[in-house]
């Protein structure tokens, strides 16, 4: 390589190169070639050192929340047990929690393990059903026989 540049420069070029994805970018701030850019790039393999960079910070940031999450669990579970301990030995008091309290204490259980937060409505599909329709598919999986106008 006749025109090495200096270790120095080579860093600039790659700290810079970290900020911007972009060849030019790197040439135009840095003062250099574009092409002497590419070189370095390629050199230096910086698009598998970024790769590696940001799957170490993925990983380290999936561990964080992995333990957040467990943390989480923990708190919810103690108190989870306080409450029905509680219920259980009936020395529950006005002001203390009550069984709707440890229904949202289990959806939150729920909710910490991935579960959905709460029921969700399915708009559409079923739109126009009379709830016999309704019932009538929820009990055998059936469509209700419909004319081309729409009515059953």
């Amino acid at each position: 390589m006749a025109n090495r540049l200096s270790p120095r420069k080579v860093e600039e070029l790659w700290n810079v190169y970290q900020e911007r994805q972009s060849i030019h970018e790197v040439a135009r701030k840095c003062g250099v070639h574009h092409r002497t850019v590419a070189r370095y790039r390629r050199l230096e393999q910086w698009d598998e050192r970024l790769a590696e960079i940001r799957a170490q910070v993925q990983a380290e940031a999936d561990y964080d929340l992995a333990a957040a999450m467990a943390e989480n669990l923990k708190l919810v579970r103690a108190y989870k047990a306080m409450v029905a301990e509680a219920l259980d030995s009936k020395t529950l008091k006005g002001s203390d929690v009550t069984a709707s309290e440890l229904e949202k204490v289990i959806r939150l259980e729920s909710f910490v393990l991935g579960g959905s937060e709460s029921r969700h409505e399915i708009v559409g599909r079923f739109d126009g059903w009379t709830d016999e329709e309704l019932e009538q598919y929820a009990q055998t999986g059936k469509h209700p026989a419909r004319t081309s106008s729409g009515q059953a």
